[in-house]
C-alpha cells in the first residue's frame, strides 16, 4: 500500500501545479497525458491489491473533478482582466483638485460623487465605463497619498454617495473604474503607524513597520523619528529609479501578508462596492507579477496601470512581467501621434504609434491628457496650461477624434468633455455605430506631414477618419457622423444608420437660440410612420418671416432644403409651430397655427431677421 500511496501522491501534486498551467493547449495536453498515466498505474497497483472495486468510482469522480478544476482555472487565467474586442470607450471623471471643497481650480467643475451623480444619466448614454478618482481616506485632496483603504470617506464625497453613484451608472450599464493606490501608504499617526484594514468578509489588516521596503526613507531620515530604522522588508522590487516614492511609505510586495491585503482589498471594490475594474497608480512602484497576481484574484473586467514610458517596447516587458493580465496607459501614442503629431500639424506621426503601432491595442488604453499631465506638466497637448486655449481647440477636438476612431480603450478627459461636449457626443457615436473595438483592424493607412486617412474595421461596419490636408471629398456608401475643423469621421455601417434630425433657424423667439444645429432642444421626434416632427406652443410672435432649416446629425454638413425654409408669420399673436420633416423625400414641412391675438400690453420679440449661419 505504500506505493500505492505514493501513486495517490504524485496525482496531488501533478493536479496543484496544473492550476498553474494556463499559457498553452499542449502543456495542458501533455499534462493530461501524464495524469492518464498515473491513473492508469494507480488502476494497476489497486488490482494487484484487490481493491479495484472500490478505487476506480472514487478515481473516476477525482479525475472528473480535476479535469473540471482544471479547465475552469485555465479559462479563469485565459479571460483575465483584459477584455476581448473591448468595445468600450472610457471617460475619466475628475482631473486634479476638482475634488468638491476646492474653490481655486474649478475651472470645469467640480467632480464630486454628488455632482457626478447629477451626470449619471448622461454619462451613461455615452460611455461604458466611467474611471473615478482614488476613493480611500487619505492625507487629503485628490487621493494619492492613501492612509486607509476601507475608509471610503474622502475629500470626493461620503461612502454612502459613492456606493449611490457606482449603482446609479451600473444600472446605465456604465461600470466604474477605481483608481487603486497600493505602492505606498502614509501613516495614520507618524511614520510607522498604520490604520487597520477591514474588509469585512475578506479580512482585516494590521500593517506595521515590517510590512514596509527596508530601503524605504523610514530606515535613513531623521525625520522619521522614532520610527527611523523600523522597515525590515525586502528591496523594493519596483523599477529603475522611480521604483521608491519618496512621499509616502512603500509597501514590501513580496510579503505574504501585503499580498494577501491587496487581494482582500481589491475583491472588496469589486464584489461589495460594486467596481468592475481598476487602474493601479504609480506601476513603477512595484513588479508587475504582483499585478496578475492581485488581478487573478478578484477577477475585474478590465485593469489598466500607470507607467509613465513613452516606448512601446519597454510596456510589453511590463506586460509581460504581469502575464499579459492587464492593459497599459498608452503614452507612446500620447506623445508621438498627439503632442508631436497632431498639436504640432505633423500628421505623419499618426501612423503606427505607441502601443498600436506595436500590436498591441488589445491592452492600450488611448488619451489626449490626464490629470497628471493638464495645466501641471509640460506633457500636457500643447504645453503646460495650454491645451484649452481658443488657438488648440481644432487640434484638441482632431486628437480627440483620433483616439475615439482607432483602436485600444479611448479615455476621454474630463475638461474635454464638457468643453466640447457636443463634439464628443458625435465622435462616440460614430465609434459605437460602426462598433469599433480595442483589437479592430487598421488599414488604408495614409501618412504625411499636412494630413492622415485611415479605414477602421469594427463588428457592425467601417469607419474612416480624415485629419488634415485629407479632409474632403466623400465615399460611396458612407456618411459623414462627426466634423470639425481639420477632421471628419465617415462611418458604413452593416444597418441603416439612426440620423438625428434638429430644426435650426433665425428666430431665438422661436428656437431658444438662432441658427444652432447642435442645440438638442430642437431634436425632432420620430414618428411611427417615419417622418420626424418638431412642435413648440405658447410663442408670442410679431408678424414676419421665419427662416430655418432642418439638420442631420447635429451639424451643417448636411442640412434641407438647399435654401432656407420660409414660415410667414402674418399677424402679431400667439402661435403653436408644427414642423415636419420626411427623411425619405427630405421634404419640409411648416405650419403656424394662431391660438390667441395680440394683446394691446403683449412685448413680442423682434422681427426674426435672417441670420448668417456658423
Amino acid at each position: 500500500m505504500q506505493i500505492f500511496r505514493e501513486k495517490i501522491e504524485i496525482f496531488v501534486i501533478f493536479w496543484a501545479n496544473g492550476l498553474h498551467i494556463r499559457k498553452k493547449n499542449s502543456i495542458f495536453v501533455s499534462f493530461l497525458g501524464v495524469i492518464g498515466s498515473q491513473i492508469k498505474q494507480i488502476k494497476q497497483i489497486a488490482k494487484k491489491h484487490t481493491i479495484q472495486n472500490q478505487i476506480i468510482p472514487i478515481m473516476k469522480k477525482v479525475l472528473s473533478m480535476f479535469v473540471v478544476l482544471l479547465m475552469s482555472t485555465m479559462m479563469w487565467g485565459a479571460s483575465s482582466s483584459v477584455p476581448e474586442n473591448a468595445p468600450d470607450v472610457m471617460l475619466q471623471a475628475f482631473y486634479w483638485d476638482s475634488y468638491p471643497s476646492n474653490s481655486s481650480n474649478l475651472g470645469y467643475g467640480n467632480t464630486g460623487w454628488s455632482a457626478l451623480l447629477n451626470q449619471a444619466d448622461e454619462l451613461g448614454e455615452y460611455f461604458d465605463l466611467v474611471w473615478l478618482p482614488p476613493c480611500s481616506q487619505s492625507s487629503g485632496g485628490t487621493g494619492y497619498i492613501p492612509k486607509q483603504y476601507s475608509n471610503l470617506n474622502s475629500d470626493w464625497g461620503s461612502e454612502t454617495q459613492l456606493r449611490e453613484l457606482i449603482s446609479k451608472l451600473k444600472a446605465k450599464n456604465t461600470r466604474c473604474v477605481a483608481d487603486i493606490v497600493v505602492n505606498h501608504i502614509t501613516g495614520n499617526y507618524g511614520w510607522c503607524s498604520f490604520a487597520t484594514m477591514d474588509f469585512g468578509d475578506y479580512g482585516v489588516f494590521n500593517p506595521d513597520a515590517s510590512w514596509i521596503c527596508q530601503t524605504d526613507e523610514m530606515n535613513y531620515e531623521t525625520s522619521a523619528g522614532t520610527c527611523q530604522g523600523k522597515a525590515t522588508g525586502a528591496n523594493d522590487d519596483g523599477y529603475g529609479d522611480e521604483a521608491n516614492y519618496t512621499a509616502a511609505r512603500d509597501w514590501d510586495h513580496k510579503n505574504s501578508q501585503v499580498q494577501a491585503m491587496c487581494r482582500a482589498y481589491l475583491k472588496w471594490l469589486k464584489n461589495d462596492v460594486g467596481f468592475d475594474g481598476w487602474r493601479y497608480d504609480y506601476g513603477k512602484g512595484f513588479h508587475h507579477s504582483h499585478i496578475n497576481d492581485y488581478n487573478s484574484a478578484a477577477g475585474a473586467y478590465m485593469s489598466v496601470v500607470e507607467y509613465w514610458d513613452g516606448n512601446p517596447g519597454v510596456i510589453r516587458s511590463r506586460l509581460e512581467d504581469a502575464q499579459w493580465n492587464n492593459m497599459a496607459f498608452d503614452f507612446g501614442t500620447k506623445y508621438d501621434a498627439i503632442n508631436n503629431g497632431i498639436c504640432s500639424f505633423n500628421y505623419g506621426k499618426c501612423k503606427g504609434a505607441g502601443m498600436l503601432g506595436a500590436g498591441l491595442s488589445k491592452h492600450a488604453v488611448t488619451f489626449v491628457d490626464n490629470h497628471d499631465t493638464f495645466q501641471r506638466n509640460n506633457s500636457e497637448f500643447g504645453g503646460q496650461g495650454n491645451s484649452m486655449l481658443s488657438n488648440f481647440k481644432d487640434r484638441l477636438l482632431q486628437a480627440n477624434a483620433y483616439i475615439l476612431s482607432m483602436p485600444g480603450i479611448p479615455c476621454v478627459f474630463y475638461p474635454h468633455w464638457v468643453t466640447y461636449k457636443s463634439e464628443i457626443k458625435a465622435m462616440i457615436e460614430a465609434r459605437h455605430l460602426v462598433g469599433v473595438h480595442s483589437q479592430s483592424e487598421v488599414k488604408d493607412e495614409y501618412a504625411e506631414e499636412g494630413g492622415y486617412q485611415v479605414t477602421v474595421v469594427g463588428s457592425k461596419g467601417y469607419l474612416i477618419l480624415q485629419l488634415g490636408n485629407k479632409v474632403g471629398g466623400s465615399f460611396d456608401g458612407f456618411t459623414k457622423k462627426a466634423s470639425g475643423n481639420g477632421y471628419a469621421m465617415w462611418i458604413m455601417t452593416n444597418t441603416p444608420v439612426e440620423h438625428t434630425y434638429t430644426v435650426a433657424g433665425n428666430s431665438a423667439d422661436v428656437f431658444g437660440t438662432a441658427w444652432a444645429p447642435s442645440f438638442e432642444a430642437n431634436d425632432m421626434i420620430k414618428q411611427d410612420d417615419g417622418s420626424y416632427r418638431w412642435e413648440k406652443s405658447d410663442l408670442v410672435l410679431k408678424a414676419g418671416t421665419i427662416e430655418l432649416k432642418v439638420c442631420e446629425d447635429h451639424g451643417w454638413d448636411v442640412s434641407y432644403p438647399a435654401e432656407n425654409y420660409q414660415l410667414k408669420i402674418d399677424a402679431a399673436g400667439t402661435y403653436t409651430i408644427t414642423i415636419t420633416f420626411n427623411a425619405e423625400t427630405k421634404a419640409i414641412s411648416a405650419t403656424a397655427t394662431k391660438t390667441a391675438d395680440a394683446d394691446p400690453g403683449d412685448e413680442p420679440g423682434d422681427d426674426p431677421q435672417p441670420a448668417e449661419k456658423d
